[in-house]
């Protein structure tokens, strides 16, 4: 190994003990937050000191150590929605956002994934949500709303949409399509002990469309 590879090695083992620190400053931590190294990175992101801006831009890279931050239920008694914010935070450059969000789109986090849900219609980020086996049924919901044909299509066969979302999403349905998918669905047997109601609430909405 090369001399300076060992003191690149140093210098990172260094800058992780000062992450790992429970005595780091803010300051400190802030300076260490865009480290080459991940696990300095990521020991920043866990560590309580870390300012909640910090935490804010790590929040995507680093999820599951921000949201294990042991200083979170503190920044939640002064701000109860501040994932919410954090996830939904603007930025300047439109594709850092856009990268942002779509990084945080593979979590199991169910506050998070209704936070982006609520992230307006960036179209890319919820198709994301939609190949995620955990996102809430709350999250479908709203994902429902936005007027995208290809998102509909995929709310239909996710495993946690709801009765609710396959009656609305059939009733505003004008081709004929999208009732046919949430046909396919109840014949897959996802509802088979309630399909019989079920068909019969979908003939008074094709009913209603004459």
């Amino acid at each position: 190994m090369s001399e300076v590879n060992i003191a690149r090695r140093r210098l990172q083992s260094r800058d992780l003990q000062t992450a790992s620190n429970m005595e780091t400053t803010p300051e400190q931590l802030r300076d260490l937050s865009d480290h080459d190294d991940f696990q300095v990175r990521k020991a920043v992101a866990s560590h309580p000191n870390t300012p909640p801006e910090v935490l804010k831009d790590l929040l995507p890279y680093h999820t599951q150590a921000v949201m294990n931050n042991p200083v979170l239920p503190l920044l939640r008694l002064e701000n109860p929605t501040v994932v919410h914010d954090w996830v939904n935070a603007s930025h300047p450059d439109g594709d850092v956002e856009l990268d942002r969000k779509s990084s945080l789109a593979n979590t199991t986090y169910p506050e998070i994934l209704n936070a982006l849900a609520h992230s307006g219609q960036l179209h890319g980020v919820h198709g994301a949500l939609l190949h995620n086996e955990y996102l809430p049924t709350e999250a479908i919901s709203k994902l429902a709303e936005y007027p995208f044909i290809d998102l509909h299509n995929q709310i239909v066969f996710h495993p946690n949409t709801s009765k609710k979302t396959l009656m609305k999403l059939a009733s505003q349905d004008q081709l004929g399509h999208i009732r046919s998918q949430v046909k396919e669905r109840l014949d897959a047997g996802d509802y088979k002990e309630e399909s019989k109601s079920m068909y019969k609430n979908m003939k008074c909405i094709l009913e209603e469309l004459k």
